[in-house]
């Protein structure tokens, strides 16, 4: 299976993955603890996918079910992209009623 996954220069959060196969493959990535990954999708023959990632490191696999292969790896990110959750609790702030 021919998958190559690389960080983007100067995008922190953003990956380019690429299918160089005749076939389809199924792209799952996340934590390496956790039970489910983060996020699926599924990428065309000889097709590349620009993905969002909000972790410093994700473990991946690519699998494709017609004939059974699959590649796991591992990408450390330099840095992450500012979380939107710790944005709007920054801006967000319960004030006391006048």
């Amino acid at each position: 299976m021919n998958v190559s996954v690389t960080k983007i220069k100067n995008r922190p959060g953003k990956v380019k993955v690429v299918n160089k196969n005749d076939f389809f493959v199924d792209f799952a990535w996340g934590h390496a603890d956790k039970a489910n990954p983060d996020k699926q999708i599924r990428i065309g023959k000889k097709k590349t996918k620009i993905i969002s990632v909000r972790r410093k490191a994700i473990t991946w696999v690519a699998a494709n079910e017609n004939n059974g292969s699959m590649k796991v790896g591992y990408l450390r990110a330099s840095s992450c992209p500012r979380s939107r959750s710790r944005c709007r609790r920054a801006r967000v702030r319960a004030t006391s009623p006048r």
